[in-house]
């Protein structure tokens, strides 16, 4: 079984414009709301391919009880913790002639709502994945995480993390199976600027040396790159076509690697196919499902 955590889910109100002029009127073309957080995400891409998950998370409010019926909209099980006196944030996605996003900071969770999450998953394996994905509100303890982690080790060896900053450099020490910065998280832990490809390579080998067992960068539309426990790196461009939407693409490749990782047991493959998932995401209004990479030449 798969479990996706995402401490900070939102719902996302996407907004699509030709042109967004600001400090005046701007008029949408098109408007939807769908269930928004980086767990959420690569929950749904693993419902896309019928890869079994539960997408676990803390939600409060009506834009909670909002929220929880997208999820069973789009088919996605769930087993979300409602927190009282608090609701669940709006963020606001505008597609215009550049990308813009506004996102709320989200709810308060502590060490006894974590400890409620711990509960549900009571009936975890140890060969199990667990995929803790996106940030905490500024609100919250910095430990959280690491909390977190800490608990599910003792339940599940398969950790997957994403989240950038402090955060990430909290629980590299506890080992977990994946991480998946993108460039601009590397550049935070390694705290300069990468410019070559060797500085990116050392970055992601000083992410492994502090506990991370394989290590996926996401660099949009260059080159991904992919650093293995044996210290094997293999990197791979994105598939070409015209990109409609970049937000999920990161969350998409996590989800292709795992997807592929439990089909076959081999890496390499495993972080081909997370490039081509995160491409098909790029191409689309919405995640990748199983027809959109029929549309791509798949070298695997």
């Amino acid at each position: 079984m798969i479990y996706t955590i995402t401490f900070n889910p939102s719902i996302d109100y996407f907004v699509s414009l030709d042109n967004l002029t600001v400090g005046q009127l701007n008029r949408s073309a098109v408007e939807f709301f769908k269930a928004g957080g980086k767990g959420i995400n690569v929950s749904q891409v693993l419902t896309n391919f019928g890869l079994n998950n539960i997408a676990l998370g803390f939600v409060g409010g009506f834009t909670g009880k909002k929220l929880v019926d997208l999820l069973n909209e789009n088919n996605i099980n769930n087993d979300m913790i409602f927190i009282e006196n608090q609701n669940t944030r709006i963020n606001v996605k505008i597609s215009a002639n550049n990308e813009t996003e506004i996102n709320a900071d989200g709810i308060f969770v502590d060490e006894k709502d974590v400890d409620n999450l711990i509960i549900k998953l009571k009936d975890i394996k140890f060969d199990d994945y667990v995929v803790i994905s996106g940030n905490i509100s500024k609100k919250c303890s910095i430990n959280l995480y690491k909390y977190l982690v800490e608990k599910i080790k003792t339940l599940c060896n398969n950790i997957v993390v994403d989240c950038s900053g402090d955060l990430l450099k909290s629980v590299l020490k506890l080992e977990p199976f994946l991480v998946k910065p993108n460039l601009k998280e590397l550049e935070q832990f390694a705290n300069s600027e990468l410019k070559t490809d060797y500085d990116i390579k050392q970055a992601m080998i000083k992410m492994q040396k502090c506990g991370a067992k394989n290590v996926l960068l996401s660099k949009g539309s260059d080159k991904a790159v992919f650093l293995r426990t044996d210290g094997l790196f293999y990197e791979k461009e994105p598939y070409k076509g015209k990109v409609v939407n970049t937000i999920g693409c990161g969350d998409s490749m996590v989800a292709g690697f795992i997807y592929e990782y439990i089909k076959t047991g081999d890496t390499k493959k495993a972080f081909n196919f997370s490039v081509a998932v995160s491409s098909a995401s790029a191409f689309k209004t919405g995640l990748a499902d199983k027809n959109d990479l029929k549309k791509l030449d798949l070298d695997i």
